[in-house]
């Protein structure tokens, strides 16, 4: 699950920590600059494992217009543990665009990062935060996450200033460090993953598994949920005109979803009666566009299944043996009952006895 990779990457220090410790203020940047954020390949970044070393002597200041220069990516090496892959860090110019004048200096830093990275196969437990028709089931894993309102891992890294995008570009701005719970809530079970004669419900907004007999287990929205890892991917971001067709998109859903509760409202006492309008983004059989807020882009993916025994809700598997455990407690209870009974009875009737014996042995009384 967690995975050991070698990164070098031209690390920013900000003027007010120039005064710092060197190596305490690189590895500061270097935490503000990954941690929370997906590097494709590598996968999740979660901590700052060590900072082996800070190469090429002092910092670097890049132009605030112009061409930059020189900033070569990041090149990971062969992680630790699992494997780390070839990744490299933030992608570094051959020349790009300017960089913003912020002031910062850049230091070459090689160091490791730990990451989230499942492998095919593992087994992850989580809870399920999200049910839609179209998509399937959204698991968290690490914590209770926010149900309903995912917003990916915490976005895609940050570009280098020697290659980022003109500043007045506000689409090329990445999106904040996700402040979610949970380390990781874009483990995605599809319908096809799901067990045999599971369908969607549209009355308890979520999906049923049906078992042999024909007993139907829900999917609860809250509950844990145990899966099994197929593959791991990283999407690529949208693009502008992706997201402004999942921003109209959305807009015209809004409308309709305005639209269908008035005029329920107006039949609300006439033979059709009335009710609130249908969440057409979980019943759709259709994805809504990737951008939008029923299908939020995550620049990593975990796919997942949980067709297979001991797959699926946590509690699915747990009842028998808890019912099991119940009925054990009760019949150690009955026959702690049944054996203070038994107990009683014969210490009254030992009693009687002793009773009987002292009566026999005690004098008569002679009559007047």
């Amino acid at each position: 699950m967690f995975v050991l990779s070698s990164l070098e990457d031209d690390v920013p220090v900000q003027p007010r920590d120039l005064a710092r410790p060197l190596l305490e203020s690189v590895a500061d940047a270097l935490r503000r600059r990954y941690l929370d954020r997906v590097v494709p390949g590598l996968g999740l970044a979660v901590a700052l494992y060590s900072l082996d070393a800070v190469v090429g002597g002092g910092g670097r200041l890049y132009p605030a217009t112009g061409t930059a220069g020189g900033g070569a990516g990041g090149g990971g090496t062969g992680g630790a543990g699992n494997g780390g892959g070839n990744g490299g860090g933030n992608g570094g110019g051959n020349g790009g665009s300017g960089a913003a004048a912020e002031g910062s200096a850049y230091y070459r830093a090689r160091f490791r990062l730990a990451f989230f990275r499942p492998f095919a196969g593992e087994v992850l437990v989580g809870t399920l935060v999200e049910a839609t028709r179209w998509g399937g089931l959204r698991v968290a894993i690490g914590g209770l996450a926010r149900g309903g309102t995912a917003d990916g891992a915490g976005g895609a890294l940050p570009p280098h200033p020697a290659a980022a995008a003109p500043a007045s570009d506000a689409s090329a701005a990445p999106p904040p460090p996700s402040a979610a719970d949970a380390v990781f809530r874009d483990v995605l079970v599809r319908p096809t993953d799901m067990p045999p004669k599971s369908s969607w419900d549209p009355k308890e907004r979520t999906w049923v598994w049906s078992y042999e007999d024909g007993t139907p287990f829900l999917m609860d929205v809250g509950g844990l949920v145990r899966v099994r890892v197929s593959s791991v991917r990283y999407p690529a971001p949208p693009t502008p005109a992706e997201r402004r067709q999942a921003q109209q998109q959305q807009q015209q859903q809004l409308q309709q979803q305005q639209l269908q509760q008035q005029q329920g409202q107006r039949r609300a006492g006439g033979e059709g009666g009335g009710g609130p309008a249908p969440d057409d983004a979980a019943d759709a059989d259709e994805p809504p566009p990737v951008g939008s807020a029923a299908n939020p882009y995550a620049p990593m993916e975990v796919l997942a299944s949980a067709n297979g025994d001991g797959l699926g809700m946590v509690d699915w598997w747990t009842g028998g043996e808890e019912e099991a455990a119940e009925g054990e407690e009760e019949r150690e209870g009955e026959g702690a009952e049944e054996g203070a009974a038994a107990t009683e009875t014969a210490a009254a009737a030992e009693a009687a006895q002793e009773g009987g014996r002292d009566g026999g042995a005690a004098p008569m009384e002679e009559e007047p």
